[in-house]
């Protein structure tokens, strides 16, 4: 096979490198473009250099393909330092770009694009705001202790919902979050405030936009009128968990939720799952996944998956508008219209 010199680095190793935006596995259109954006379906972000793993055991290989000599293994939750993205021999066909790591080459399907970010503390709590975990991940407690009981693992890009502010008993201030029906602790450092003007309405007349879902390419177009303003890869339901085909109206939107169903095996348990749009009764969504990083390919049980920067602009341009201070808007409760969504093959 070719040597690592001779691959096509989508970015050049190294902070600067990775400063570079690599083309991304979604775009929003610029007023004055005619067409989605055709390129290459790449499985890294730019701007990431770091990355966590999202198999039980993950291969790390000598060169960019599933058929080289491993290198050594990786574990759910480790989080690597990515050096840059180079295309290889893909594990599946809609993805073939490996991340070079000082452990090997990994295969990106696998490896969540995270950041460490430490935040300040915003002291005004009263009417509550959104924030979002910007570290790899964070321990919710059932008390601001690090060594309280722990209620949930919050991984990188996670929402939810701030209603109060307390002393830890490490020294730090934690954040008190609340899914309504009960609440808990993560630490302040880890959450980072997101403003009303940040999840605000964007985009044109509401009444112009739709959003077509085909799942045999595995993709999502939202359209103004005619004109396609973003398309991105997606994932829907599998077998036995199929996305029903048909056209249905947005009926319920959430900044952040938690995400539960199934039995067994199949059973799921999500909690912070990002911006999620609610098309049927039977809880269905197009959403924010933090889970897996395999757009492109069918692994939901029945949701439509894309990445979360791609969930908050749909969650920014669909209607109804989200109410900031609310747990979940209703469109029923708001006088306006959904967004249609149409599900096709």
């Amino acid at each position: 096979m070719d040597t690592l010199t001779r691959r096509n680095f989508i970015r050049a190793a190294g902070l600067a490198g990775l400063g570079m935006a690599a083309p991304p596995v979604w775009r929003a259109l610029a007023a004055g473009d005619s067409a989605p954006w055709s390129g290459p379906a790449l499985g890294w972000p730019g701007g990431y250099s770091l990355g966590r793993v999202t198999l039980n055991v993950l291969t790390a290989y000598a060169e960019p393909s599933w058929h080289a000599p491993a290198t050594g293994v990786l574990y759910y939750d480790d989080v690597v330092g990515v050096q840059g993205a180079v295309e290889g021999e893909g594990l599946y066909g809609n993805n073939n770009v490996y991340l070079k790591t000082e452990h090997g080459f990994l295969y990106s399907s696998f490896v969540q694009p995270v950041r460490d970010q430490h935040n300040g503390v915003k002291g005004d709590v009263d009417e509550g705001f959104w924030a979002e975990v910007s570290v790899p991940f964070s321990d919710a407690r059932a008390a601001p202790d690090p060594a309280a009981s722990r209620r949930s693992r919050m991984y990188h890009s996670t929402v939810h919902r701030v209603v109060g502010l307390a002393p830890g008993a490490d020294g730090q201030p934690w954040y008190e979050v609340s899914e309504e029906w009960f609440t808990y602790f993560i630490p302040a450092a880890h959450l980072r405030p997101i403003s009303p003007g940040e999840v605000g309405p964007i985009g044109g007349d509401p009444a112009a936009k739709r959003i077509e879902v085909h799942i045999g390419s595995q993709s999502l177009t939202a359209f103004e009128g005619d004109r396609p303003v973003l398309t991105t890869l997606c994932s829907t339901g599998v077998p036995g968990w199929d996305t029903p085909f048909g056209d249905y109206p947005i009926i319920d939107k959430r900044h952040g939720t938690r995400m539960t169903g199934a039995a067994s095996d199949e059973h799921y348990n999500l909690p912070g799952v990002p911006f999620a749009a609610y098309i049927t009764r039977s809880w269905i969504a197009i959403h924010g996944a933090y889970w897996h990083n395999d757009y492109g390919r069918r692994r939901s049980h029945g949701c439509i998956n894309v990445p979360p920067e791609v969930a908050r602009w749909l969650f920014q341009w669909t209607t109804p508008p989200a109410n900031y201070h609310a747990f979940r808007t209703w469109t029923a409760d708001t006088g306006v219209p959904g967004t249609v969504v149409s599900i096709g093959w």
